[in-house]
């Protein structure tokens, strides 16, 4: 099985019926690319989300998301981003 998926991916996939990715799909893959590309834009994604998540915390959880993740949050929740990177957390010694 694994050979055969990785000729899929070395030959391409001659499959018709194959589902191409949404043009939304691509933006949000290629957002994400970027928010990780190095450690500044790292640091600028996680404040940006912990600004962005304030409406929605509540107790330390995101509960409830606007769609796409409304169904996720309807049964569970999230935690909420910390208020500190990891690596301010390491430097200091908190776990």
């Amino acid at each position: 099985m694994l050979l055969y998926l990785r000729s899929e991916v070395t030959e391409g996939n001659t499959d018709p019926n194959r589902k191409k990715s949404s043009p939304l799909e691509k933006l949000a893959m290629k957002a994400w690319k970027a928010s990780v590309s190095g450690p500044a834009m790292l640091s600028l994604s996680n404040v940006m989300g912990r600004i962005a998540q304030m409406p929605f915390v509540r107790k330390g959880r995101l509960r409830r998301l606007p769609p796409p993740l409304s169904g996720w949050t309807r049964h569970r929740s999230f935690p909420a981003i910390s208020s500190s990177s990891f690596r301010a957390r390491w430097k200091k010694g908190i776990e």
